[in-house]
This record gives structure tokens, C-alpha cells and sequence, in this order.
């Protein structure tokens, strides 16, 4: 179990009996969302220090981190585990390359810092609240379209699989049985 808290810690916790397994502090004030790789191998910390931490899961050591332009608020892990998306509060959503946490693209358009941020499943598309507005962006940073009109604010953002749809096959020549005889 992974978690962050007010005094800028992040903490490892194992499951079966809540006994801490690790602590990694780099000074922040409050760590404000913590993220979990799809390999398990890195864990990434948004912090109130303007960063996004990339933390090896089994030990707690910080490989590296990256710059943001304000407090990293929300961080979110695409599913290959090769980039990190970050809402801080310039306000800004920012694409990272999780190899060596460098910025790939930056959409400044918020008019509020990101309270969510949900990535499709196969890593097309992005999705990150703006003051009750989900915005919805191609994985290269281009805004493809907005949804407002809630009945709220957003708070917070989750994608799942959309159910398969039924393919449908065509058949050029013909279809036979065990015994040859064919099929219509």
C-alpha cells in the first residue's frame, strides 16, 4: 500500500500487516496524490514542492523527478508505464516521459489546476477536470473535445475498457464441413 501525506512523506506500507516498509521524504509539505506503475517497479508522487518523484517501489530511493510549474496536484500513470501526466496548479496538465522524466507536452489552457486526471485504457486519450469541464486530449496533447454541464463540480477522473464490440467476418470462397460438404 502506497501513500502520501501532509508532512511531504511518502510511505510503503505491506499489505498483510500495515508495517511500514519504506519512507522517502525529499522536503515537500505535503505529498497530494500518489501513483503506482503498471509494473510495480516505480511509484510517482505529486508534492507540494513543484514535483513529480520517481520512486523505486522496492526501497524507496528517488531515481529522479521532474519540475512542474506550481504545486503537482494530480499525477497519473498511462498504462504502458512510459509517461506520467501531471495537474499542478499554474494550472497546467503536463505529459512526462517516465525514462527520464522529461516533459513531452504542456496544455496550459486550464483555467483551474487539474482535480483528476484519467487515461484510457490502451493510452489514447487523456482526460483531466478543469473547474467542473472534463476535457478530453489525444495522447499528443491536442484538446479533441470538452464535457460540461454536470450537475456538480468533478473531483476526480477514472477510465475503464469499453465493452468489445461484436466483430463482424466476411468470407471470400466457401466454407466447408469435416466431410467437405459446404456450408452457406
Amino acid at each position: 500500500v502506497i501513500y502520501g501525506d501532509n508532512s511531504g512523506d511518502t510511505h510503503a506500507l505491506y499489505a498483510k500487516n500495515g508495517s511500514e516498509k519504506w519512507v522517502h521524504n525529499d522536503g515537500g509539505n505535503r505529498v497530494y496524490e500518489v501513483a503506482v506503475g503498471p509494473d510495480s517497479e516505480f511509484v510517482y508522487n505529486a508534492d507540494s514542492d513543484d514535483q513529480v518523484d520517481k520512486i523505486y517501489f522496492k526501497n524507496g530511493t528517488e531515481e529522479t523527478d521532474f519540475n512542474s510549474d506550481g504545486d503537482a496536484r494530480e499525477v497519473s500513470v498511462s498504462p504502458s508505464g512510459d509517461y506520467v501526466y501531471v495537474g499542478d496548479i499554474s494550472p497546467s496538465l503536463v505529459k512526462i516521459q517516465t525514462s527520464d522524466m522529461t516533459q513531452v507536452w504542456e496544455d496550459t489552457s486550464f483555467g483551474n489546476a487539474p482535480a483528476g486526471i484519467g487515461i484510457a485504457p490502451d493510452g489514447s486519450e487523456v482526460y483531466a477536470e478543469d473547474g467542473g469541464v472534463i476535457e478530453w486530449f489525444s495522447s499528443s496533447g491536442s484538446l479533441d473535445t470538452s464535457f460540461s454541464g454536470h450537475s456538480s463540480d468533478v473531483n476526480e477522473i477514472s477510465t475503464g475498457a469499453v465493452y468489445p464490440q461484436t466483430p463482424t467476418y466476411s468470407i471470400n470462397g466457401t466454407v466447408t464441413d469435416a466431410n467437405g460438404t459446404a456450408l452457406e
